[in-house]
């Protein structure tokens, strides 16, 4: 019987690794390491994420009309957030504000293009700054 040599490659590792793979690289490297084979190529694609450039939010004096600046662009876009009436911002983050209402110790996070809202518990403790972490988002 004739034992068949073996020769693994990159190109064999199933798609599932090389995705996961490819989802934690920065740009560049993921565009470099797509450039091994067709099969990199195509998951690299899939999962790359193109930098994203900041927008930034302006808080009304009255009212609820907030305007979103996109300064790469120039391009200015105004939406009604009556969610956010009487809040400050806390820190921002992966496009979710951490916000505190000014009459209140109440915190909670908000989604200004979701709308999507969570409320946290009450904080007993005084502070001056808070901000937030997630690992699992890039």
């Amino acid at each position: 019987m004739c034992k068949k040599i073996m020769n693994p490659s990159f190109a064999d590792l199933p798609s599932s690794l090389i995705e996961v793979i490819m989802s934690h690289l920065a740009l560049k490297n993921n565009i470099r390491a797509s450039a091994a084979c067709k099969s990199w190529y195509e998951v690299g694609v899939s999962v790359r994420v193109v930098e994203k450039h900041p927008w930034l939010i302006c808080f009304p004096k009255r009212g609820n009309l907030f305007e979103f600046r996109d300064p790469l662009h120039w391009k200015l876009y105004t939406l009604g957030l009556p969610e956010l009436a009487e809040s400050t911002v806390c820190y921002s983050r992966f496009g979710w504000l951490l916000m505190r209402k000014a009459t209140s110790k109440d915190v909670f996070f908000f989604n200004p293009f979701s709308r999507d809202i969570i409320s946290l518990p009450k904080c007993e403790l005084a502070f001056e700054h808070i901000t937030f972490y997630c690992p699992h988002i890039r």
